[in-house]
């Protein structure tokens, strides 16, 4: 379960790069990032794992600010600076721009490109169907993971009376 990145890196070698083939992976950022200094030793991105052999063949794109190397300004001070770009935009001539400036580390040598989406209030999820807390097997078999990975996040979203009406509102940031 904690290795999850070297199955994803290694059906990309085999399949895509390999074979000279191009792919499109859709992961969570933290999947895909070149190089990233805080994940513990030996348990590297996928994209990181794979460029060892096969470098410069993946273009990142990140869709969520996660300052590496520095504080997040405030909020306000993102508002403010964003509050003209249309939604959605890809940024990708990142070099000397206000973002690399903000967190160099992140935007020079974990990700190629910033996905902007707006802002945070109009951000939408998906809410989770009813269907799924009534299905006791498959309730039982994440509660039984969510023991393993010891985690109190995942494991509140498989304890009913730990629900709210907040975890089932379409806005990411009520």
């Amino acid at each position: 379960m904690r290795d999850r990145d070297a199955t994803a890196a290694s059906v990309m070698q085999k399949e895509v790069l390999s074979k000279n083939r191009k792919a499109l992976m859709l992961f969570g950022t933290f999947h895909l990032f070149h190089s990233n200094s805080s994940a513990p030793r030996g348990l590297e991105s996928a994209v990181q794992s794979y460029e060892k052999e096969y470098p410069g063949r993946t273009f990142v794109i990140g869709d969520a600010l996660v300052f590496a190397g520095s504080a997040a300004p405030a909020n306000d001070e993102w508002r403010v600076r964003m509050a003209s770009w249309p939604a959605p935009v890809l940024v990708q001539n990142i070099k000397g721009t206000w973002l690399e400036e903000v967190d160099q580390p992140f935007f020079s040598k974990m990700v190629d490109a910033y996905l902007y989406l707006g802002p945070p209030e109009l951000m939408l999820v998906e809410p989770r169907p009813a269907e799924i807390f009534s299905n006791k097997d498959y309730m039982a078999e994440l509660r039984r993971r969510a023991a393993i990975i010891g985690d109190d996040f995942v494991t509140n979203q498989t304890n009913p009376d730990a629900l709210s009406d907040q975890d089932f509102s379409p806005f990411l940031f009520p």
